[in-house]
């Protein structure tokens, strides 16, 4: 099974992301990628090991 990680885009070139922190202007968040299964087609979504890291952390205050 070959899977390749991709980018994921919405409006334009902007890539999608999960709003991690709500702020007073401008909320936080991190980029969403797309593992493709090129046998299958089947797509998931994963984040970065480093951003799961950081959510980690701010969940552990």
């Amino acid at each position: 099974m070959a899977k390749k990680e991709m980018k994921t885009m919405t409006y334009g070139a902007i890539p999608l992301k999960i709003e991690t922190k709500k702020g007073l202007f401008v909320n936080e968040g991190i980029e969403v990628k797309a593992i493709l299964d090129t046998e299958t087609g089947e797509v998931t979504f994963k984040i970065s090991d480093e951003d799961l890291e950081r959510i980690k952390e701010q969940e552990n205050g």
